[in-house]
């Protein structure tokens, strides 16, 4: 019988096998041994799952623009107003808005409304445009308001971007840190104020603080994702990809990464009297070569900045924080135009700081003065010695006041 085995054909073996799945497990079994089963080796493919789906058909919006609150906003037991986000990826926002109900959007980004539109009312709101200017922020919004339910579709101009809701419940604040994030937002006791930052550049200076109840809707560039740290975790994100975090108890610090020692900046060399004056030079200077070699080099540095000395700057966040994050970041010319680069490389970085602090006084003494509550005088009681005793009426309360005339009266 051993005789016989041996005169089978070695080809006879992988024939049978041939067609089989387990053809190469079996076949390096018979070339290397059993052994080779025992640990069989294959190769992993590592694909990236895709962030969105492929929509075959348009979404169907029906069902959302017909879901009318039926309740009321207003009354002892108000509805709140709902907030939903829309597509794949986020780019619509639905509001199913009670009827007494208050929504502010951002002017221009009202798509759609169902219900009784007739009864709805939209005017043009301005929030703190003094301030909010200042730090070149949006303050035109629309106030809708609507005596029957309404349900309301709110978009944005941006090609790329996604949605955020943030719910404050009123013990936690939020930061928003990019300018144009704020897309709308309902709530009585909801309260968005300007903030400076004066421990980052111009670029990013400008926030908005939330405070309050309510609910607001957040837009972001590209895709927007949340990182929570807990206590004693440290994070470090750049400001151009920070949309919004909650109120930390520990403030973020501006943070810069390791770089080289040379620092590539040419000292300004000042001119002297006699190279100023001389007629060649301004001859020179005047002429159409020099200013377009002028633009040259100006074009040539502000690029620097932008490209070499612009990404240095971050974010260092320490838990407990919540951080909302998007994916993909405005350009600083976005931002910012080359004059206002130039403007402010050439200016110190304390003096911005300064002179807007001052203006914010300023602003607040003009607003204080405005909404002053006007008083009216009822009547008045002249004492002895020329002390006149006057009484008015401020918040519906009378006060007296004691004015002394000497001073007024002409010797």
């Amino acid at each position: 019988m051993a005789s016989s085995h041996r005169l089978l054909p070695p080809l006879a073996t992988r024939s049978v096998f041939r067609h089989s799945p387990h053809r190469s497990a079996l076949s390096s079994a018979l070339r290397y041994g059993p052994s080779s089963l025992a640990s069989p080796s294959r190769k992993v493919h590592i694909a990236a799952t895709p962030s969105t789906s492929t929509l075959e058909h348009p979404l169907d919006l029906t069902e959302y623009t017909q879901a009318i609150p039926k309740l009321s906003g207003a009354g002892p037991f108000p509805a709140d107003v709902r907030f939903e986000v829309l597509g794949s990826p986020h780019s619509l926002l639905s509001v199913s808005l009670p009827a007494s109900s208050t929504l502010y959007t951002r002017r221009g980004t009202l798509a759609g409304l169902n219900g009784k539109v007739e009864n709805a009312t939209s005017t043009l709101s301005m929030l703190q445009p003094f301030r909010r200017s200042l730090l070149r922020l949006p303050f035109l919004y629309q106030k809708i308001t609507s005596s029957s339910p309404l349900t309301c579709l709110v978009s944005t101009n941006s090609t790329v971007s996604s949605f955020a809701v943030v719910k404050l419940d009123g013990a936690v604040d939020w930061i928003v840190a990019q300018r144009k994030a704020i897309l709308a937002w309902t709530g009585e006791s909801l309260a968005i104020k300007p903030r400076i930052n004066r421990q980052m550049s111009f670029a990013y200076m400008g926030n908005s603080r939330i405070t309050g109840r309510g609910l607001v809707a957040l837009v972001g560039k590209g895709q927007i994702f949340q990182v929570i740290l807990k206590e004693g975790e440290e994070y470090v994100v750049h400001p151009s990809n920070l949309l919004a975090y909650s109120n930390p108890r520990i403030k973020p610090k501006p943070y810069r990464l390791a770089s080289n020692i040379l620092r590539f900046q040419i000292p300004k060399i000042p001119t002297p009297t006699f190279i100023s004056e001389n007629e060649l030079v301004k001859t020179v200077s005047n002429s159409t070569a020099w200013r377009k070699i002028s633009g040259f080099t100006s074009t040539l540095r502000t690029w620097s900045r932008r490209t070499i000395w612009g990404d240095r700057l971050f974010l260092k966040m320490e838990g407990p924080i919540s951080i909302l994050v998007q994916s993909r970041a405005p350009r600083v010319s976005d931002i910012l135009s080359n004059r206002d680069i130039e403007d402010a490389a050439a200016v110190d970085k304390m003096a911005l700081p300064d002179a807007l602090e001052k203006l914010d006084k300023k602003i607040t003494e003009v607003e204080d003065k405005i909404m002053q509550p006007k008083k009216e005088a009822i009547g008045h009681q002249t004492a002895g010695h020329g002390l006149t005793k006057v009484a008015y009426v401020r918040n519906g309360k009378i006060e007296l006041e004691d004015s002394d005339l000497k001073e007024f009266i002409k010797r």
